[in-house]
């Protein structure tokens, strides 16, 4: 179990794993500024989205934009997950999915 605070999202972070698991990323607000407080009062404790492991994170951004996705945040470094480059893309009656780049 790994818990962090991330100042960039103003969100508590605790990531499970399991050897034969996928890991399950849990966040609670920092206080009451934290972005997802809307979320949580829209649709209460629920999944919010499936992040899918990559190793080329610009060719699989392509991949899913011919999918019709919609990139909504270019990659970036991720604080919860041993700095590896996030991006975050979304289409209409699947909803968001989060790309992580890991070599």
């Amino acid at each position: 179990m790994i818990e962090i605070y991330d100042p960039e999202q103003n969100v508590e972070v605790c990531v499970l794993t399991h050897e034969t698991s996928p890991c399950l990323e849990l966040l609670a607000p920092h206080d009451e500024k934290s972005p997802i407080n809307n979320m949580l009062k829209k649709s209460g404790a629920s999944p919010y989205h499936v992040c899918y492991q990559v190793e080329d994170i610009e060719k699989q951004i392509v991949h899913f934009r011919k999918e019709g996705f919609l990139q909504i945040s270019m990659p970036k470094v991720s604080n919860a997950f041993s700095s590896h480059l996030v991006c975050f893309m979304i289409k209409k009656d699947i909803g968001l999915i989060e790309l992580m780049q890991i070599k």
